[in-house]
């Protein structure tokens, strides 16, 4: 230990020495570790955290496509998603969704200042679906979602501390949206966020016109499906493109015999375009660290050949090779300290200014931390 506090003493005087090598080797390693700690923050939180959907990979989002028009999204009645949930054996759970989130609020007032919520139409399936489970009360479930049925709500996390101020008691009490009371069911928890951006879920069927759930010609929907244990999204493909033919010739009015069935894994459908972009970000910076280190090295090589005369003479005095490396390694690892400690500060900047100039669409982008 007292030759290790030595040779720290001695290495630190050392570099301050040469300043403008000790400042030019510190500086590219905070650069480097700052840049790579960062993007792998955000890589870290949006693609490798786990999504809050108990075997996400068995969970995928469905929708059609046209080959005849070429038509590459092409949504779901009601009707046709009742059809693919009686007649597929693929499944465990089959729920729906409109496939536009936004443009479905309501109004609550009572609680202070009358607020404008986004919320989401949902079917009676769509938590158990997912495996989502209430953090207070209960999820509706088929039996809440009913044409005609009570007026009920599930409350998200965020929107329960905002308005309610986290009042456990806010279960079975009775809300005022667009004028109408709902009773609220539960709170989700705050990993729950599906789709982002909603402030609160309602049953859709309790929520749309009862003729619009026959009419099969009412397509703006999309599907969110878990697989049965062992099946694959191929095979659960391959069944539903034979119910869709099997309704196209049953129903010659929608003029669906050329649809096909598209089922995403949900991580891939919540990620999108974003995953490829954020891997290729993440290896610019690990190669950008990569060429910082190679820098360095040549800079300490430089300066350890203009020391030769200093090893000869430490050498003749009784120091072993080892004694040298040790010095060596002891002086690299205070630059990489140095670096490191600044690569950090330098790290907690760039994710705020990744945070502040990040499109809003990147999925869980409010959960990246240092």
């Amino acid at each position: 230990m007292n030759n290790l506090f030595n040779d720290i003493r001695y290495g630190i005087r050392g570099l301050l020495k040469q300043p403008v090598l000790t400042a030019i080797a510190v500086l590219t390693l905070a650069l480097g570790i700052g840049a790579n700690t960062a993007i792998f923050s955000v890589v870290q939180a949006v693609l490798l955290r786990p999504l809050p959907f108990p075997e996400q990979e068995r969970v995928v989002v469905g929708w059609k496509q046209d080959a005849t028009i070429h038509n590459p999204f092409v949504e779901l009645s009601v009707a046709e998603i009742n059809d693919w949930k009686s007649q597929s054996q693929s499944f465990s759970g089959l729920a729906a969704m409109p496939t536009t989130v936004y443009g479905y609020g309501y109004v609550l007032t009572g609680r202070g200042e009358p607020v404008q919520l986004e919320s989401t139409k949902v079917t009676g399936q769509f938590f158990s679906t997912l495996g989502g489970q209430a953090a207070l009360g209960r999820v509706f479930d088929e039996s809440d979602d009913q044409v005609n049925g009570p007026k009920v709500v599930v409350l998200s996390d965020q929107l329960w501390h905002q308005r309610f101020s986290g009042d456990p008691n806010v279960i079975g009490q009775t809300i005022t949206l667009n004028n109408t009371g709902f009773t609220v069911l539960g709170v989700m928890p705050p990993s729950f966020a599906f789709p982002k951006g909603v402030d609160l879920w309602v049953p859709l069927l309790t929520a749309v016109p009862p003729q619009s759930v026959q009419d099969r010609g009412m397509s703006y929907l999309q599907t969110i499906g878990r697989l049965k244990p062992g099946v694959t999204v191929a095979q659960a493909s391959a069944e539903l493109n034979t119910i869709i033919a099997r309704l196209a010739s049953q129903y010659p009015e929608t003029q669906t015999t050329n649809h096909r069935v598209v089922l995403t894994p949900i991580a891939a459908h919540l990620f999108g375009n974003a995953k490829p972009a954020l891997w290729a970000l993440f290896a610019a910076t690990g190669l950008l660290l990569l060429i910082a280190a190679a820098n360095i090295a040549n800079l300490l090589l430089a300066r350890a050949t203009r020391r030769s005369r200093e090893f000869a003479i430490r050498a003749a005095l009784g120091a072993s090779r080892f004694r040298i490396v040790c010095q060596l390694l002891v002086e690299s690892t205070v630059l990489a300290v140095c670096g490191s400690a600044l690569g950090l500060l330098v790290a907690y900047w760039l994710v705020a200014l990744l945070l502040a100039v990040a499109p809003a669409d990147i999925p869980r982008l409010e959960e990246v931390r240092l």
